[in-house]
């Protein structure tokens, strides 16, 4: 019986120890203010093409805040696609002909832009 307590108290205190460890003061965490994409005008792109965006987060002074991990979407799968690159950034893209809105969300906060996506060029077209 005491083995078995004493098995468990201890796996109490390696659990305490690592939730203290791994968690943040959360009055110490910057707030998220606003979410800013680096393009405001919708973005037009063919299908088959792709385009980068690029977020960033500031915090309610208006500062950059350089390490918040982006959620990314879209209003619509079937014309464009989104999905997370590396750092800030997403790739979206081009699927099928129409408009999509690409969202980039952190901590509640949201940015978008439009994408407009038309069909590709034939390239046989107008060649004479």
């Amino acid at each position: 019986m005491s083995r078995v307590s004493s098995r468990l108290r201890l796996g109490c205190a390696v659990a305490a120890l690592l939730l203290t460890a791994c968690s943040e003061d959360p009055a110490s965490a910057p707030m998220i203010g606003s979410v800013q994409l680096d393009v405001t005008a919708p973005v037009s792109l063919e299908v088959g093409d792709t385009y980068t965006l690029t977020a960033r987060a500031l915090d309610t002074g208006g500062t950059v805040l350089p390490t918040v991990l982006f959620v990314w979407s879209t209003s619509d799968a079937e014309v464009a696609t989104v999905t997370a690159g590396t750092g800030s950034t997403g790739i979206v893209s081009a699927i099928g002909v129409g408009t999509a809105r690409i969202t980039a969300a952190a901590a509640g906060r949201t940015a978008t832009v439009d994408v407009i996506v038309t069909a590709a060029a034939d390239p046989t077209d107008g060649g004479g």
